[in-house]
């Protein structure tokens, strides 16, 4: 599923940084909004899987949380590095942001989501204390919360939750995901199928006049306030995000080369984000590489196929460095796994000190 939500994350990017949700008109701009509404779940859905899997993870790994990190940055510092070799003006700040960019929110969703990774151990115990019935309330509490009245209040915003970009809207998605997993949750694949296609095209419908009436009322609209119901946090974005997830829950591939391919690229799917979506990278790849206009000023046929063509390129160029990195880091893997033997011991005596 992940590779799936991955290509939808690549389409909503050319939706919006490609500018056929704002430039493009009448057909290809109504295309381009109602497609937006299905692709819209792919964040959500991304998360729900981590508290799936996470939920039942009883230790807490530092090596993870380091491996991760160290990810994010190789790809800052080279694309950083890149940068400056074609536009030369070093600055410390910028330098800073480059190794620590969790810090200074480098990448919005890796910001959110390390502090969910921190934290999901924490997260984990504490779902597995509750009951099931304590789970569902604290379910309905959460999402109530978070969720939908934040999303109607987002002339205030009460909790902070800018729309579902933050850590705490993946929190209420990590107990979803685990809930899912503790408690055996399940939905037919046709019905779910169906919630989700009905969901969004809620979404869609729903946009036009929400947007109007509140922009009439006075209230905030645009990135962090209530484009419609084109928000992570949004009733229907959240029900199509768990529909979704039960459409491709326990789905059984039978071609066995087809199944050997996706779960090589499942780990990839985190580097092909950090890729596509490097400032840098994301500058001239909108900017100057994939002209998106000359598709949208175009017949409908023409901008879906650019459109399709476009993402699976990204995709699949990006698989490739990111299955490139991978291998470097396996080559290094000795001197790293030594590097951090050596930090571990460290912190172990300094922890025996601190107990004396």
């Amino acid at each position: 599923m992940r590779v799936v939500t991955m290509l939808m994350i690549i389409g909503l990017h050319y939706f919006l940084f490609g500018g056929p949700l704002f430039h493009a008109k009448g057909l290809n701009q109504k295309l381009a909004w109602f497609i937006e509404a299905f692709f819209f779940v792919a964040v959500n859905c991304y998360v729900l899987i981590s508290g799936y899997f996470l939920v039942t993870k009883k230790n807490f790994h530092m090596k993870k949380i380091a491996s991760l990190w160290l990810q994010v940055v190789f790809y800052t510092t080279i694309f950083y590095s890149m940068h400056l070799y074609f536009h030369p003006s070093f600055h410390w700040k910028d330098f800073f942001h480059v190794i620590l960019p969790v810090r200074y929110e480098a990448y919005w969703f890796v910001t959110a989501y390390f502090g969910l990774y921190f934290i999901s151990p924490f997260l984990a115990h504490f779902a597995r204390s509750m009951t099931k019935q304590q789970y569902v309330k604290f379910l309905i509490i959460s999402t109530s919360l978070f969720g939908f009245y934040s999303f109607f209040r987002p002339e205030s915003d009460p909790f902070k939750m800018h729309g579902g970009y933050s850590t705490l809207w993946f929190i209420v998605l990590f107990f979803w995901g685990g809930y899912i997993r503790l408690w055996d949750l399940s939905m037919p694949k046709e019905k779910a199928l169906l919630i989700y296609s009905a969901s969004c095209v809620f979404t869609f419908l729903s946009s036009w006049p929400v947007h109007w009436l509140l922009k009439m009322e006075g209230f905030k609209v645009g990135k962090f306030g209530l484009n419609g119901f084109y928000n992570y946090n949004s009733p229907s974005v959240w029900m199509a995000s768990l529909a979704l997830f039960f459409v491709f829950y326990k789905i059984e591939i039978g071609n066995r080369w087809l199944r050997k391919l996706v779960l090589w690229m499942g780990p990839l799917t985190f580097g092909v984000y950090l890729i596509h979506m490097n400032q840098h990278v994301a500058q001239e790849l909108w900017g100057h590489w994939i002209h998106v206009s000359h598709a949208y000023t175009g017949n409908a046929l023409s901008f879906l196929g650019h459109m399709m063509v476009t993402v699976l390129g990204i995709f699949i160029v990006c698989l490739l460095i990111d299955w490139m990195r991978l291998k470097l880091f396996q080559l290094l893997a000795p001197w790293g796994n030594n590097m951090w033997k050596s930090f571990a011991d460290k912190l172990k005596l300094l922890r025996g000190r601190l107990s004396c």
